[in-house]
């Protein structure tokens, strides 16, 4: 494994554990902020490529 890909691998797992992150705070804000079904729902979809992306990248 190169480490241009390695670091490649690794800051894309940290973006995908800062969107989960910031996911998980969102929602406890968007109940106080009544957040609309649409904005939550296109943070869902980010994160989840993101983790997908990753996912992808390891397998490789």
């Amino acid at each position: 494994m190169s480490t241009d890909r390695f670091n490649c691998e690794v800051a894309l797992i940290k973006a995908s554990c800062i969107a989960t992150l910031k996911g998980l705070s969102g929602l406890s804000e968007s109940v106080m902020n009544n957040i609309t079904p649409v904005s939550w729902m296109s943070l869902l979809v980010y994160s989840t490529v993101l983790w997908a992306s990753a996912a992808w990248m390891l397998m490789q």
